[in-house]
């Protein structure tokens, strides 16, 4: 139940998101120390779909963190997360970043896993102060490069 309800919560924080930080992509994250990558998927050379997006924010010389994961769920299991997480890391060595690190919902299991199985090690549980719910746990995960 608690899960469920952390999952409304995330998804209206996105839709929320998607209509105001991400109504200026380059604004909000291509910033002087910062990048964005999207997934885009076309169907017989006509149409096409966001389906992932990666994100990243320079902390220091060699230090990034990782930022706004997602790959629309009617595409999981398809290669986009583990492309999107290596293209991130093929441009990040070529900066000459040493250290990447991110953080996701302690309570949803299935995003550990992945991070887990592209290289990246848990360390820390965190508990992040908010408004409503009143706080709101999470989990660090670092991959030295």
């Amino acid at each position: 139940m608690a899960v469920e309800a952390l999952a409304i919560l995330m998804i209206k924080r996105l839709s929320e998101e998607l209509t105001n930080v991400f109504a200026d992509i380059e604004g909000s994250h291509i910033a002087s120390s910062r990048n964005f990558w999207v997934a885009i998927a076309t169907k017989d050379n006509k149409s096409s779909k966001v389906v992932g997006i990666i994100g990243l924010d320079r902390k220091s010389a060699v230090i990034v963190e990782v930022r706004r994961v997602f790959v629309d769920p009617s595409y999981h299991r398809m290669g986009i997360g583990r492309k999107l997480i290596a293209h991130l890391e093929d441009w990040s060595k070529k900066q000459g970043i040493k250290h990447l690190f991110l953080t996701t919902s302690s309570k949803i299991l299935q995003p550990h896993a992945f991070y887990t199985a592209v290289g990246y090690t848990k360390t820390d549980d965190i508990l992040l102060a908010w408004e409503n719910p009143p706080y709101f746990e999470l989990c660090k995960f670092v991959k030295q490069l």
